[in-house]
Formats: structure tokens, sequence, C-alpha cells
């Protein structure tokens, strides 16, 4: 478990969920100070923080396509700089779009498809129908966090 200081107040926002862990900072001064505080965390806990399976992705207004501070491809205290992050089993991109989530749909219902072909097509409509709510709908419902 986790356990911050409630005397301390911190500059940044804190969502955690299980072993995901997602850090909203404001500049890059702060993130540095978030990574140094997260790496020296695990290791006075004994936890392994894997800096290639982490990701930095810089936030940026919709129409501002110019303004990013950091270059994807380069890396803040060990930590890789993304173009996109799946958290919590959604893809997000810089500019919060649904187009990350909807080719992840896309290339899953295909590979679902192929794999699933025989089956489609000796089964009746009810079934597929369930599969469908099974399989491919939450998928479309992870959607609903990214839309406006």
């Amino acid at each position: 478990m986790i356990r911050f200081s409630t005397k301390l107040t911190y500059p940044w926002k804190i969502f955690l969920y299980a072993d995901d862990l997602l850090v909203l900072c404001t500049s890059i001064t702060q993130l540095r100070r978030v990574i140094k505080v997260l790496k020296r965390w695990s290791l006075e806990n004994n936890l392994k923080l894997n800096s290639k399976k982490s990701g930095i992705l810089e936030f940026l207004p919709k129409y501002d396509r110019g303004g990013s501070l950091l270059k994807t491809g380069d890396e803040v205290d060990g930590i890789p700089v993304v173009h996109k992050y799946k958290y919590l089993g959604v893809w997000i991109d810089k500019f919060l779009s649904l187009s990350p989530q909807l080719e992840h749909i896309e290339a899953k219902s295909n590979f679902g498809c192929l794999k699933l072909w025989p089956l489609l097509n000796s089964v009746s409509l009810h079934y597929c129908i369930d599969l469908w709510n099974i399989l491919v709908k939450p998928m479309f419902e992870m959607c609903l966090c990214l839309s406006p």
C-alpha cells in the first residue's frame, strides 16, 4: 500500500489502481521531482520500478500542436517519453483523442473474428450477440472516459 504523509501537500495529482499509477504534473521540474520521489519510495520498499514499462505522456491542447516541451523517444530521468500509453486498458495519446483506442479495438476485433470465424459460421445469432457483448462491447465502453 502506498502511503504519503497527510501533513504534506503535493502539487501533483496521483491516481492509483492496483499496480497502475498515474501522476499528473504541470512542469518539467515537478515531473523530475515526482520521478525522484517514486524511485526513492520504490527502493525504500524493496520494489523495482521498471522504467521501460513506464512512460511519460505530455498532454497538449487539441489545436495547439506545436507547443510540446518533450520529444517522443527522449527520456526524463530514465523514463521514456511516449506518444501514446495504455492506462487501465485504455489507450490515450497526447491530445486525449479516441483514435488510439479505436485502432486498438479494430485490431483486437479483427483478430477475434479471424480466430472465431469457424465458430461464427455455425452458431446462432443470439450466440454471436453474446460474443459481441462479452468481447467487443467493453472495449467501446472504455472510450466513454475519453469522450467530451
